[in-house]
């Protein structure tokens, strides 16, 4: 291979891949074969994991492609409108070899199984050397069925056992509330509200027969360190209310504080979250919280590494999604922070951190996450003056 042949390779933008979850019967392989079928111009690769006859794709050109190891996919399907297909039951970073070596895909589609975890799925991304460089994780996309969730939310799981539904709703960047048209409005409007206790940062969008744009789940950049940093500089949930996205459920009043300077209608709406978390078995929340001072660099990695590796699972806590915009001691640029589960990104970021008044914003989704745990861990990591 020829040195500028090289470079121009490695120079090249990775391509984005979104990854599309939802609970067994939600809509996503209707979703997906919208895209596969619509006329927008992109040329787009879809991995599923059952293909034939249960996505009703069909194509007479079906040919076998041969992974780096030798392995034969014999399910891609190469589509009219340059869109290529494939179903992938066993190794799923092959597959994800063999398009990277074929190249000119504007965008990848990854759709997992009704009762998949996303997270061991997103961080390949980061785990695998050879994708890192080649692809970059844009976002996950959770597909609701809006007629059945609520059901599967409420159902009795063992202790320690994770309600899947819930899950996949806290990990989601983006959510697609699917049959809004089978649900009655009373109904929809405490659905919706129940969804955005679970995960109040996703912009959340209603649809009938999974029909959405396509701008909806493609060109996210929820993993973009520059897009992360911007929507955390202008996150101010916890103090103005909680995220709305596309349906407007903020505080909707005033804050009165009591005696310690903190909003007496946000704790009593905070203790009913807590008691319908604890009603229903998934208590999958949110803890957002904005932190005064520079946080010290050290402290912070050690931090993460023991609670993430060690502490979570004894402390009976279960992290999906965290992401954070950190004002770091001795540093002029902020450090972005992102993670699932337990594999995370720690870098600096774009935006520079201000002259007075320095702050750490962060928001971290999962199981039976303790809000105050967090805000005192996270405080006591402040560098203090010498």
């Amino acid at each position: 291979m020829d040195v500028d042949d090289g470079e121009a390779k490695q120079a090249k933008a990775p391509t984005p891949v979104t990854i599309v979850t939802g609970f067994l019967g939600s809509g996503k392989t209707t979703l997906l074969k919208h895209i596969l079928s619509g006329d927008h111009g992109k040329r787009i690769a879809v991995i599923q994991n059952e293909l034939a006859a249960e996505s009703g794709i069909e194509a007479p050109g079906t040919t076998g492609v041969t992974g780096p190891n030798g392995e034969v996919f014999a399910d891609w399907v190469e589509l009219a409108n340059g869109c290529v297909c494939c179903s992938v039951r066993d190794d799923l970073v092959s597959a994800l070899e063999v398009l990277v070596k074929r190249e000119g895909f504007d965008n990848i589609l990854i759709e997992t199984t009704g009762l998949a975890d996303p997270g061991p799925l997103a961080s390949i991304f980061w785990l695998d050397d050879a994708l890192d460089s080649a692809l970059q994780l844009d976002a996950i996309v959770t597909v609701v069925d809006s007629k059945y969730c609520m059901q599967h939310l409420d159902e009795e799981k063992k202790p320690g056992e994770a309600n899947e539904c819930a899950r996949q709703i806290a990990f989601a960047d983006r959510i697609i509330m699917n049959k809004t048209d089978l649900v009655p409005a009373g109904d929809l409007e405490k659905l919706l509200q129940r969804v955005r206790s679970i995960n109040p940062e996703a912009p959340l969008q209603q649809a009938e027969y999974s029909r959405v744009a396509l701008e909806a789940i493609i060109g996210v950049g929820a993993f973009d360190m520059e897009q992360a940093a911007s929507l955390l500089a202008s996150h101010d949930r916890e103090e103005a209310g909680v995220g709305a996205g596309e349906h407007g459920h903020g505080h909707g009043h005033s804050h009165e504080a009591n005696g310690h300077g903190d909003c007496q209608i946000c704790e009593q709406q905070d203790d009913e979250k807590r008691k319908l978390h604890a009603r229903h078995g998934d208590r999958v929340g949110t803890v957002t919280m904005t932190i005064a001072g520079e946080l010290d660099l050290q402290k912070v990695k050690e931090w993460l590494g023991n609670f993430l590796w060690e502490e979570q699972g004894r402390l009976g806590m279960e992290t999906y999604r965290y992401k954070g915009l950190l004002s770091i001691h001795g540093e002029d640029r902020q450090y972005v922070l992102q993670g699932v589960h337990d594999t995370f990104e720690l870098e600096p970021g774009p935006t520079k951190k201000p002259n007075s008044g320095a702050a750490s914003k962060l928001v971290f989704i999962g199981k039976s996450l303790d809000d105050a745990f967090f805000k005192t861990q996270w405080k006591a990591l402040v560098k203090q003056p010498a």
